[in-house]
């Protein structure tokens, strides 16, 4: 039972967070609350049975039942069982959480795919369909100029922006339905009431749909068809959920619904509203669904099938977490509709399903992909009129953002806030203890005027005068510059309310009173006073301190930016559903949840900065007097952090201060995107800043042209480009983070920014980012060189709003650890010494949903001189052991994550590149179809014969090998030749001249005449041959020539052969290529050695440490991996010189072109091994 001492639900989640045991029970006898410690946010997590209400049922056997089988003792029993192929202790609960998991998973994935495939597409033609029936046209003209109804009466697509209102519609109608679905399957609203929501709750609407449609999954659609056909154009349904929606936004006494608002269901949003939660009530106002429509779409997101009785079942939405229901739509968020004007196929791209014309299927030969198998396939098309998905590559299930699994969220959160939090908790808890301790005094001084018979002062009175600490507990600031769904954010704050309320002596319950309690019992005391005044009753029990918690550390805590606008409203939605408080409006956020673009954009006090450069020091009045101004102006945010929207009329307050701080800081944002305009063509954009000096922020305020008159253009652009490109001014956004707001000035800069930055950023590759943009990168980021990852941009940009205490902690791909794109990101983490924790996940998928190879990047935003590494290839970075590394061990070179006594000594080694001449590419020709041939055979005399034209001189056509040619000791002829129009000339190698070639080997030439066409169009504008015929990359042919060794660029292990002769050439250039190694002669060491030591196990394991890994276990092999690894050559004692000889004399005798005696192998391998221990 609860005592004014102890929270019984702070106390479980502190015995279950200290892992003291696996499972608890809290009851007061009539209700009882079964907790996990495996449950994400254990404090609001929890199976509850009211044990009397049970009881008192017609037939409470049913319901009974489950109340023993989980509280009885047996279901806490360990035993072993077997589960995944293992033998395990579990629990009967246990076990039932296990199979609650892998049942919550498995849903999600089907609902996640039939939104993608079914629903949305389904929703999104209902509303084109009721726009269709709006259309009324004297004749056609041109599209782009008509109403939107009036686009869909002519024969081509409608346009993008009409396609971008049906998008943002649908999604945000089922954003609607999610979160409606949720609440109601939580109780959250009174859906109970059967005489008063009930009939008007999407649970009715459900209900009545499922008794047209039937229990049978292949018949429904059919069934909701006939149902609904008497009238295709009737909204019925519709209007019923508009008229649900309405009771949601402004609340409804008679139904016993709170005012909820938060704008997620506003339904007549002011006319001067232009926020994206206002544009799409407009248009969800605007325009219906047809019942047909909506009636199949709710049906299929509110029912599976069951797959025991195999009919349709209601889907409990509680069963699934807040983070799983927004992964289910954050996968729609980089797509747009398109509505088909002719019959497309669905077929196999070159990474994923694409969507193109029938016709050009059937043309190129490309295969129609089928649903079905056998007598039962279909081919998968649309025909026209039909709506679909796809992003702006054509594709329909690619994504540079991937949904990261709850233990990888989990493990970054508590690695990045989890310190923060502790350090913070051991400053505040001496000041938490004054406050105790005057509080018992205040008590104590009560009594005593009692006894006297006097009245005495109210002791809890004494919260006003530590109420500062409510400020600084929640003064926590915690950010995702790429937020998606909410995923990192919706843990954010579980994490910070299940340590604020458990952890082993945790904090608030080593103060049974203090200043927070209170604060969230005034809460509670507004919501209930709310609640009387709209003469709404609602269960108070249910506002608990945990709830009231999630609020203030929501509203306070946690902020996200996205460069959509659909994933802001998708965060907000998890995040409002997450920290649903019964009977209060739902937490303002438009002040911490922001659409923009994370990398472009730029602060005040680096224009002010640069200006003041420029100028010389003689023009800082303009970010320096007027941006008083916008300091002036973040008296509102101080207000509005600390309310606590408890109230419909604190909400509005909310509201109305942050709309305040908007306008005042609009003219400062419109003069910083003019200065960010100046990298994207504006180009008189500094020259307009310098001239206006001063002036410019007042007269953007006033509406005064003033000298600006003449710069119109340039104003214009830079608000055009400020609204394509999403510009995020990071002080202007974010105030909390860069201003002390109680004086009103900047913060020193070393307390600039955020306390911890987590999440997972965008994996796309720059191959496909505007020119302007990559410039921009480049100008502005030291990581953003040669061909990289965007994410390893978002680790510069996340670490510089790092505070020099703070943490940052991402997901990212793990190939920058090595890659040659990787070295300014590389040297950026060496040179401030940031590293704290990496964790290396090897091969392991993280990402179901594609081949993505990860690692977990933790950085300080100041020095760090150890780091923790941990080798994860479980994929649980929870479950491994990690070892240090020092600060110094980390370069810009490639890294190498090996234990510091597993490292070579470098005493007696040197570095493989060091030890040979050269370590090579092959050659690249430009034009492989034409320039590489196939001939059958080849005569005794050498010369090849014929195929098909293939030329036949020896002397300019070489026999090639690609990567899959090469075998451990030993080459595989491929049969393939390439031309090689090219010879010696003294040390260089020549291009031979057109007339010489055609004179010295006219068979070629002749074959080459027939193809100059295709050959001299070869490629881009920006490549240039040197002639018509010659390769695009020819190397060096004395290389080529040489005895060498061979490696294949791309394998599970070390794989290297011996070109004795110098017979062979070899393509270059991707993974499937070829490195030829050429080792120096001037050694204690031949070949021989080197062929057994590149394919020793000692040096595939130190290959292997530092390169890059691909999909089915696969390695890089190229020079910049092994070019690094040590190798000994010299220094060899008298017994070791024999161990070499032994090595080269066994392996040269066993060797031959066609074989390798295998048997011979483990002792050299071993010799090898043996000499580079020490």
């Amino acid at each position: 039972m609860q005592t004014p001492d102890e929270n019984p639900g702070a106390r479980v989640v502190t015995v279950l967070e200290a892992r003291e045991v696996p499972w608890a029970i809290v009851t007061n006898g009539k209700l009882w609350r079964l907790y996990s410690a495996r449950t994400h946010s254990r404090s609001t997590n929890y199976y509850e049975i009211d044990l009397q209400e049970t009881l008192a049922m017609d037939d409470p056997n049913e319901a009974f039942r489950f109340f023993w089988l989980f509280f009885r003792r047996s279901a806490f029993a360990i035993r072993e069982v077997q589960r995944d192929g293992q033998t395990r202790e579990s629990s009967f609960l246990d076990r039932l959480l296990d199979e609650s998991e892998s049942y919550a998973k498995a849903l999600g994935e089907r609902l996640k795919d039939r939104v993608f495939e079914s629903v949305f597409p389904h929703f999104a033609a209902g509303f084109i369909a009721h726009m269709k029936g709006q259309v009324g046209l004297a004749g056609p003209r041109q599209a782009s100029l008509l109403p939107v109804s009036e686009q869909l009466a002519l024969k081509r697509e409608p346009d993008e922006d009409f396609r971008r209102q049906v998008f943002n519609g649908t999604l945000t109608l089922l954003y609607r339905l999610l979160f409606l679905l949720y609440a109601e399957s939580r109780d959250l609203l009174p859906v109970k009431e059967v005489r008063g929501y009930w009939e008007r709750s999407l649970t009715k609407l459900k209900e009545d749909i499922a008794k047209r449609a039937g229990p049978i999954g292949d018949a429904a659609p059919d069934q909701l068809s006939q149902a609904y056909r008497a009238s295709a154009d009737a909204t019925e349904l519709y209007d019923r959920l508009l008229d649900l929606f309405s009771i949601i936004d402004l609340g409804n006494r008679d139904l016993n619904v709170p005012l909820y608002s938060g704008g997620l269901f506003i339904t007549k949003p002011n006319p001067d509203n232009r926020t994206q939660e206002a544009e799409t009530a407009r248009f969800l106002a605007s325009y219906k669904m047809p019942d047909r429509y909506l009636a199949l779409g709710l049906d299929l997101l509110a029912r599976d099938l069951d797959d025991k009785r195999q009919d349709l079942v209601f889907i409990d939405y509680k069963s699934l977490g807040v983070r799983q229901l927004g992964s289910i739509y954050e996968g729609l968020l980089e797509f747009k509709v398109r509505i088909a004007q002719e019959k497309m196929a669905v077929v196999k791209g070159k990474k994923t399903e694409e969507v193109i014309s029938y016709q050009a299927a059937v043309k190129s030969k490309k295969r129609v992909l089928t649903i079905g198998r056998g007598h039962n396939a279909q081919e998968r098309t649309y025909q026209p009129g039909d709506v679909y998905l796809e992003n702006d590559r054509r594709e329909r299930k690619a994504s540079g953002s991937y949904y990261t699994p709850d233990h990888i969220v989990k493990y970054i959160v508590e690695n990045t806030v989890g310190p923060i939090l502790a350090e913070k908790f051991n400053k505040l808890r001496p000041k938490f203890r004054d406050a105790q301790q005057d509080y018992r005094k205040a008590l104590d001084r009560a009594k005593a005027f009692r006894r006297q018979g006097m009245q005495p002062h109210n002791p809890a009175k004494v919260a006003n005068s530590y109420a500062g600490l409510v400020d600084d507990l929640f003064d926590l600031k915690v950010l995702d510059p790429a937020m998606g769904s909410g995923h990192f954010l919706v843990e954010t704050v579980d994490f910070i309310c299940d340590r604020i309320l458990g952890e082993r002596e945790g904090f608030l319950r080593a103060f049974p009173w203090n200043p927070v309690t209170k604060f969230l019992q005034d809460t509670r005391d507004a919501i209930i006073s709310e609640m009387e005044r709209q003469g709404v009753a609602v269960d108070t029990d249910r506002l608990t301190d945990i709830n009231l918690l999630k609020r203030h550390v929501l509203k306070r805590c946690a902020y996200g930016v996205d460069m959509n606008p659909m994933a802001v409203e998708l965060s907000k939605v998890s995040l409002w559903l997450d920290c649903f408080t019964i009977g209060a409006p739902l937490s303002f956020l438009d002040h911490h949840l922001k659409c923009g673009n994370s990398l472009i954009g730029t602060t005040v006090q680096e224009i002010e900065a640069e200006l003041t450069k420029q100028a010389k020091g003689h023009t800082g009045t303009l970010f320096g007097g007027p941006f008083q101004g916008l300091l002036s102006a973040t008296a509102s945010i101080k207000q509005l952090r600390r309310i606590p929207d408890a109230t419909v009329a604190e909400a509005e307050r909310s509201h109305s201060l942050y709309a305040e701080f908007e306008s005042a800081q609009a003219p400062y944002k419109a003069a910083l995107d003019i200065w960010v305009s100046q990298h994207f063509g504006n180009a008189e954009a500094k020259e307009y800043l310098m001239l206006a000096g001063g002036d410019l922020v007042e007269q953007i305020r006033s509406g005064e042209r003033g000298d600006s008159e003449n710069y119109r253009d340039t104003i214009t652009l830079g608000a055009t480009l400020a609204t394509e490109k999403r510009f995020f001014h990071w002080d202007l956004e974010f105030p909390e983070a860069f201003v002390d707001l109680g004086s009103g000035t900047w913060k020193p800069k070393a307390d600039q920014g955020f306390d911890a930055v987590v999440g997972n950023p965008p994996y796309h590759r720059i191959q496909g980012i505007s020119r302007t943009i990559k410039d921009y990168y480049t100008k502005s980021y030291e990581c953003a060189r040669g061909k990289y990852d965007l994410s390893i941009v978002f680790v510069e940009r996340g670490h510089h709003w790092t505070k020099a205490q703070g943490l940052m902690g991402f997901i990212i791909p793990n190939k920058p650890l090595t890659a040659d794109y990787g070295r300014g990101f590389r040297r950026l983490i060496a040179r401030s010494k940031s590293l704290v924790q990496i964790v290396d996940f090897e091969d392991f998928q993280v990402f179901s949903e594609a081949s993505i190879y990860a690692c977990l990047l933790i950085l300080s935003g100041s020095d760090s001189d150890i780091a923790i590494v941990r080798i994860a290839p479980s994929g649980r970075p929870d479950r491994v052991q990690g070892h240090e590394m020092n600060a110094s061990a980390f370069t810009e070179e490639p890294w190498s994550l090996v234990r510091a006594e597993e490292a070579t000594s470098t005493v007696l080694y040197h570095t493989l590149g060091q030890v040979c001449e050269a370590i090579f590419q092959g050659l690249i020709s430009g034009a492989d179809t034409l320039l590489i041939g196939r001939p059958k055979n080849s005569n005794a005399s050498g010369a090849i014969a014929e195929d098909d034209g293939f030329p036949s001189e020896v002397k300019v056509v070489k026999p090639l090998l690609r990567g899959k040619n090469i075998c451990r000791f030993r080459i595989q002829k491929s049969g393939e030749y390439v031309i090689y129009p090219y010879d010696r000339q003294e040390s260089r190698t020549r291009l031979i001249p057109e007339d010489e070639l055609a004179n010295r080997f006219p068979e070629t030439y002749s074959y080459l005449l027939k193809h100059r066409f295709a050959l001299s169009t070869r490629g881009s504008a920006s490549m240039h041959y040197p002639a018509w015929y010659a390769l695009w990359n020819p190397r060096q042919i004395d290389r080529f020539e040489r005895p060498k060794l061979l490696t294949q660029v791309l394998a599970d292990r070390a794989t290297v052969a011996i070109d004795l002769s110098g017979d062979y050439w070899f393509v270059g250039g991707g993974n499937a290529g070829v490195y030829g190694v050429i080792p120096r002669t001037d050694l204690d060491v031949d070949i021989w050695y080197f062929l057994a030591y590149l394919n020793s196990t000692f040096f595939d394991q130190r290959v292997k440490s530092i390169s890059s890994r691909f999909r089915g276990g696969f390695y890089s092999y190229a020079k910049r991996f092994i070019q690094n690894v040590p190798i000994r050559v010299t220094g060899f004692s008298g017994m070791e010189r024999n161990t070499v000889s032994y090595i080269s004399n066994l392996l040269s005798s066993s060797y031959t072109q066609e074989a390798f005696a295998e048997s011979v192998w483990p002792d050299i391998d071993q010799a090898i091994t043996e000499l580079h221990k020490k």
